[in-house]
């Protein structure tokens, strides 16, 4: 519901938005037990990005030790929306963003 909200925010008011949407997997008890090792840096990480697929300014991942979960994420999720503008001709507006970092 966050996630989905934070375009129509932007769409309505003209407003920087974000969330916290880590909040949400770090309360959910069987993450970590029942669906394996990985399950929690993966919803950690998917969280975030879906959160910024939705035009997020703004992610709050948790405590800084949930950096190295949400970073590469957030990073691969700016390369893909760079990619995606460029096959419709939008530069981004610096040179040195994720994108060409990864394709260096």
């Amino acid at each position: 519901m966050a996630a989905k909200s934070i375009r129509l925010v932007k769409q309505e008011f003209g407003l920087p938005t974000g969330c916290g949407p880590s909040n949400a997997i770090m309360t959910w008890k069987n993450v970590r037990k029942g669906l394996g090792p990985y399950a929690y840096d993966v919803c950690i990480a998917t969280a975030a990005a879906l959160t910024q697929m939705e035009g997020a300014n703004f992610v709050l991942y948790g405590p800084i030790g949930m950096a190295e979960r949400a970073f590469p994420a957030c990073a691969m999720t700016d390369a893909l929306n760079t990619y995606y503008g460029r096959r419709y001709g939008i530069k981004p507006k610096v040179s040195n963003n994720p994108l060409s970092k990864i394709f260096r």
